[in-house]
């Protein structure tokens, strides 16, 4: 029924318009985003990841607990470096501690900072969290057993082909036959021949995600490190893993 009015205009004769526009902002910004980071970010050959560590700091005073050891580890670190209130005080204990920090100046970043950064295309920090975990040797077992679809109860060998890879690692693979899918992400690990695996790292494949992550575990100061970082960071996990263990270094009592 027209009713004497114009006809609306149809849907479709301002969608296609809006649509390329739409697209067109999407496109710049996906390729701003992987210009940015397309390659790891340039260390200094001089890093101080102890530098807050002066005379004069205000330190917080804590304790870790490993359950699975049965032991505490005492810690104390620059206030700086705490953003929550619960914190920013001594005497306490707790079974895990997250950290942000930039990488290169080891400066501590805030969860405001790190979204004001992502927003611009700026990732330049890494997040590390001090926990008691299994094994390491358990826990490239488990990442290599949920990279695939077994079924419930199903065992893995634990036994898994050493493929060489880049940066200093070696890439887990399956024994026997493959499964038909996997996760798009490897399993890489560091070892010495007299303490077994040394690292471990979980990556996801380039071009999984807008900004495929990363997670490395490791042992310093006699603590558990969970590490992460974007994939384009890989060449620098060994500096990174240097920087960390420094600091908890200065952080711990024994610096065991």
């Amino acid at each position: 029924m027209n009713n004497g009015m114009e006809p609306m205009p149809k849907r479709s004769s301002l969608r296609g318009p809006l649509l390329a526009a739409l697209l067109a902002v999407c496109s710049t910004s996906t390729t701003a985003n992987t210009t940015r980071s397309e390659q790891p970010t340039p260390l200094p050959s001089e890093r101080f990841p102890c530098a807050a560590f002066t005379d004069d700091a205000t330190y917080i005073d804590f304790s870790i607990r490993m359950e699975l050891e049965d032991k505490t580890v005492p810690l104390s670190v620059p206030i700086q470096f705490f953003e929550d209130f619960w914190d920013r005080r001594s005497g306490y204990e707790t079974q895990a501690q997250l950290f942000r920090v930039e990488i290169g100046s080891f400066e501590p970043v805030s969860r405001n900072e790190t979204s004001e950064r992502t927003r611009s295309g700026v990732r330049d920090w890494i997040q590390f969290l001090i926990a008691d975990h299994i094994p390491l040797e358990d826990i490239a077992h488990v990442h290599m057993k949920l990279s695939g679809p077994f079924e419930f109860g199903q065992q893995l060998t634990g036994e898994y082909k050493r493929l060489s890879a880049k940066y200093g690692l070696k890439e887990l693979d399956f024994p026997g036959e493959k499964p038909e899918y996997r996760r798009p992400e490897n399993v890489f690990i560091d070892e010495n021949p007299e303490t077994g695996i040394t690292s471990v790292i979980k990556c996801r494949h380039q071009g999984s995600s807008l900004n495929p992550g990363c997670q490395l575990y490791f042992r310093a100061s006699a603590l558990d490190v969970k590490l992460s970082f974007r994939r384009t960071e890989l060449p620098n996990w060994q500096k990174f893993q240097a920087d960390i263990t420094q600091f908890l270094t200065c952080a711990t009592s024994s610096g065991a």
